[in-house]
């Protein structure tokens, strides 16, 4: 069974993963890939963002993380699987600006705060962020950034 960024939008991992490794065939294997949110400093900016004094009156629901500590994985496998392996890999990736950041995340994390704002607060929210954004990734030489992306992987067998 493979779950390639699917699990971090679906809640319960303890008991999700325990389903899951119970739907295994006989020697079946179990393999996760799950961004690693808590690690990356964009997710760290949005949360801060939505939280401004700002924006409580206007940002009545913030976008739920499902993620668990490398640990707390490690517990659950530890109990529910004949044997377990887990690694972690940075995505080091080319971005061409700040902006192809923000686009980036207008398509995933931001959409759950965009969608409770009228334009005018779109445009002022997406301002905050892209300055953010810029005081987090430095431009490179050649005027790119690099866009670290954590990511935590894991394999297990019932």
């Amino acid at each position: 069974m493979f779950s390639n960024a699917c699990l971090q939008w679906l809640p319960g991992h303890e008991q999700r993963i325990r389903e899951m490794l119970g739907l295994l065939n006989e020697g079946g294997t179990l393999a996760v890939q799950i961004p690693s949110q808590g690690k990356h400093p964009m997710h760290r900016l949005l949360n801060e963002v939505a939280h401004r004094a700002h924006w409580t009156d206007r940002i009545l629901s913030h976008r739920p993380y499902n993620e668990l500590t490398e640990e707390e994985y490690f517990d659950i496998l530890s109990e529910n699987a004949s044997d377990f392996r887990m690694w972690e890999i940075m995505y080091f990736l080319r971005m061409p600006s700040c902006e192809s950041i923000l686009e980036w995340y207008r398509g995933t994390s931001l959409r759950p705060y965009l969608a409770q704002l009228s334009d005018e607060d779109k445009r002022e929210f997406e301002a905050e962020i892209l300055e953010g954004i810029r005081e987090i990734y430095p431009v490179q030489r050649s005027g790119e950034i690099i866009f670290r992306f954590p990511r935590l992987f894991f394999t297990a067998k019932n």
